[in-house]
């Protein structure tokens, strides 16, 4: 288990029979971190760096593989570990700096090799300033994958925009007809186990969308579905 805090990430092992934790790693993290799908690394943002370190399931132990600077006078969120565990994003948002202008947001891409080493994707950041639709300055503040590895998902700014994933390259571009297909007051995001649903949080209800092979999401009949009060997470379980 991983649990992030104030000033680090702890790692606990878990008790099969009995439940408890007991922590087992502690990576001095200073941000948000994830674990790659396939469990072998930890992905950690630190200050302006992202970490990456490879980690032992039998022993709890981490070390760290791969550490690159890419976030200078930006606020990066959750990192984003593609289902392959080949590719990480980080949505990402201008600091307030003086004096201005801030650097635009945008979404950082790497590829994550064998060995845990972290490289800059070719094209990277992803719909910083006017690329994409997101206007100079605006960040990105959470993203999600479908399932299938095939599209990325991002909120900026109240808006939400879909991206096509190379399958090779990891780049993103933009998916024609969902840059961007909701508006409004957005909090997070989540897809179904599926893949077929995409479901986008706003205050007082849930709006659910159904995503085809294309990439492009159509709102469901009778989206949103009220909820009341304010929605921070969203999680779909089979």
């Amino acid at each position: 288990m991983l649990v992030d805090n104030a000033n680090s990430g702890l790692i606990f092992s878990v008790d099969k029979t009995t439940g408890s934790l007991t922590e087992s790693s502690n990576l001095q993290a200073q941000g948000p971190s994830a674990f790659s799908p396939d469990g072998n690394f930890i992905l950690s943002v630190s200050g302006d760096y992202l970490d990456s370190y490879s980690f032992n399931g039998n022993s709890g132990s981490t070390t760290l593989a791969s550490s690159l600077f890419g976030f200078f006078e930006t606020i990066p969120t959750q990192p984003i570990v593609h289902p392959s565990s080949k590719f990480v994003y980080v949505p990402y948002s201008g600091a307030n700096i003086i004096p201005p202008p801030a650097p635009p947001g945008g979404i950082a891409g790497f590829a994550l090799g064998a060995d845990g080493t972290l490289t800059t994707l070719p094209g990277s950041p992803f719909a910083s300033g006017t690329d994409f639709g997101s206007s100079a300055g605006t960040g990105f503040s959470v993203a999600v994958i479908d399932p299938a590895g095939a599209h990325l998902y991002a909120e900026s700014q109240s808006e939400v925009y879909g991206f096509n994933i190379d399958q090779n390259l990891g780049e993103l571009t933009p998916i024609a007809g969902a840059s961007p297909f909701a508006r409004g007051t957005f909090m997070t995001l989540a897809f179904d186990p599926s893949g077929r649903y995409l479901f986008v949080s706003q205050p007082g209800g849930v709006s659910v969308y159904s995503v085809g092979a294309n990439g492009v999401p159509v709102i469901v009949p009778n989206s949103p579905f009220a909820m009341g009060g304010e929605i921070t997470s969203l999680v779909a379980i089979p």
